[in-house]
């Protein structure tokens, strides 16, 4: 069944019927938008909260937090700046982004976190010889769908 959305005109006054699926669609649509919004701001408190219970380091948690940040930041502004609109497929990838960020700082800060090495420089170097290439080949995975 087509769902009836009852109107008024702004310029007329008069009252009419909608009965068109887009626009049931139009207000699926918004309502998509703004759960994408919601999704972002709840994942990245889980994140944050987790990155604290995991590396029990909040020096660690807050420079990996930071990143995700910044990732999510650029890849919002570059689609600002580009004059994109959100809709149905950018919601999606955006929550798919804030997953990926994520996933990619909570492995690196863990290694850098169980890392034995003496010097910082060090402990970075062997996060990343562990994790590099784990990350590096799931970023060319996500890239090739």
């Amino acid at each position: 069944p087509i769902p009836c959305v009852p109107w008024q005109s702004q310029t007329s006054g008069q009252n009419g019927m909608n009965a068109s699926t887009l626009w049931a669609w139009s207000i699926t649509k918004d309502k998509l938008v703004d759960a994408t919004y919601i999704s972002i701001c709840i994942s990245f408190a889980v994140a944050i909260v987790c990155l604290v219970v995991m590396t029990r380091n909040i020096v660690v948690a807050c420079l990996a937090s930071l990143t995700m940040f910044g990732i999510i930041s650029s890849i919002i502004g570059f689609f600002v700046a580009t004059g994109s609109t959100l809709g149905i497929h950018e919601s999606l990838n955006f929550t798919i982004l804030v997953g990926i960020s994520i996933d990619y700082c909570v492995h690196l800060a863990t290694s850098y976190n169980e890392s034995y090495a003496d010097c910082r420089y060090q402990r970075a170097r062997v996060a990343l010889l562990e994790m590099g290439i784990s990350i590096i080949s799931s970023a060319a995975t996500t890239l090739a769908r």
